[in-house]
């Protein structure tokens, strides 16, 4: 009984929940083509794409060496 109580209860939580993200959350048409609505900014170029991905790829090796040295950093026996 009191199962079936907590159960009604939380079913009830849930359609609340659903109608306010229903209400608030707007809907998103995905565009089919995204490509043909894409417009660059004006200073954007070709040499700050390789900036960041460079940027990215030093970080990703930072990160890596980081976790390399974490991982075998040898343990130090007391006295």
């Amino acid at each position: 009984m009191i199962h079936e109580e907590l159960q009604e209860a939380y079913n009830l939580f849930i359609d609340e929940i659903n109608k306010a993200a229903g209400k608030s959350i707007p809907y998103v048409k995905i565009s089919q083509d995204p490509c043909s609505k894409f417009t660059p900014r004006p200073y954007w170029n070709t040499k700050l794409s390789k900036a960041i991905a460079e940027r990215q790829l030093a970080l990703l090796k930072e990160k890596l060496v980081k976790h390399k040295e974490l991982v075998v950093r040898p343990r130090v026996k007391d006295g």
